[in-house]
């Protein structure tokens, strides 16, 4: 998320009339605009992880920041919400996470004193709403799609829609349909990928794409029913029934497809099955090779290796019980 230019160190000595050399920028990011730290903000912890929202609108640009809802809007819960309008939006930061949105809503517990923000409850999604000056609470919500929610860790950029996290859980889940971009660096390739709906796990840092999943990149093409990313290790798994990743020379499947994001190299790790093509040369026409089946056997391709076995190792972020996307909250 926006790191610092690093310059490289001129010699301590030059020739007469020479320059120092040019800088070059690292592979992170330029740093994002910088925040008025006098403008108003609230946080929560998960563990030892702060969450900070952060208001980034004036009030006279139509920015709106109520820290804590009055008591009468809703019965049971405290609430918090912070609108920016168009062009600004809400910057939230889980440590090397930052989500950008129009509005956030927090609601947490009135019960239960400091760890009633355990069970405390983050709404994010585009729009506009106002504020009722007499009681402190949200009037006039409406929602608009098109104002996609955005969230960047290092190279990846997600949007999609609506975003509810839970402090409980410590997940994110997004409404789809979802869209993922990994900028390209010297020695690493551009990887578009889309999906159905989208979670993150604050305590992980692991990405999940579920349902439909499509990902391109540098002449690959791969298909999953969920896609876990570690954005990080530039590291993710693919699975389905089958998962199926290809390129110019074939087309391998399985259950589940280890994926490295930098080099765009596949590994099949369970349920193996594939095709490739093998070049004879100028004389003989190139043949298609039938490829592998079953966990016992072993082939590969360019950027193509079995290393089938019966524990793929992958954390998953989320329960996989329901396919179901997240329910956004109701308007108030």
């Amino acid at each position: 998320m926006g790191g610092l230019w690093s310059l490289a160190a001129p010699p301590e000595t030059l020739p007469p009339g020479a320059e120092p050399p040019e800088a070059e920028p690292s592979e992170a990011a330029p740093p994002e605009a910088a925040i008025d730290a006098n403008l108003p903000s609230f946080g929560l912890t998960r563990g030892e992880r702060p969450i900070t929202v952060q208001q980034t609108a004036l009030d006279e640009e139509g920015g709106i920041a109520i820290t804590r809802g009055g008591a009468a809007c809703r019965e049971d819960e405290n609430i918090s919400f912070f609108y920016a309008p168009d062009p600004k939006r809400i910057d939230t930061t889980v440590d090397n996470t930052r989500i950008r949105s129009s509005i956030v809503f927090r609601s947490q517990p009135k019960e239960g004193g400091a760890e009633a923000q355990d069970r405390a409850v983050l709404d994010f999604y585009g729009g506009s709403l106002g504020v009722n000056e007499e009681t402190g609470c949200p009037r006039n919500l409406e929602r608009d799609a098109a104002q996609r929610v955005v969230i960047t860790e290092g190279r990846t950029t997600v949007e999609g829609g609506p975003l509810r996290y839970e402090n409980s859980s410590g997940i994110g889940e997004m409404d789809g349909p979802v869209d993922l971009e990994r900028r390209a660096t010297d020695d690493s390739p551009a990887l578009t990928a889309s999906a159905a709906y989208f979670l993150f796990n604050v305590d992980t840092d692991l990405q999940t794409f579920r349902g439909g999943v499509e990902v391109e990149s540098d002449g690959r093409t791969s298909e999953a029913d969920s896609l876990v990313l570690d954005e990080e290790a530039g590291f993710a798994v693919l699975r389905g029934s089958p998962a199926r990743s290809r390129d110019e020379e074939g087309e391998v499947a399985g259950s589940v497809i280890e994926y490295d994001l930098d080099t765009n190299d596949v590994v099949v790790t369970q349920g193996v099955e594939g095709t490739f093509t093998l070049d004879l040369g100028d004389d003989e026409p190139a043949q298609t090779n039938p490829g592998f089946s079953g966990e016992d056997e072993t082939g590969t391709e360019s950027g193509v290796t079995d290393e089938s076995s019966t524990d793929d190792g992958d954390p998953e972020i989320a329960d996989e019980d329901t396919d179901d996307p997240p329910v956004a909250p109701d308007d108030e």
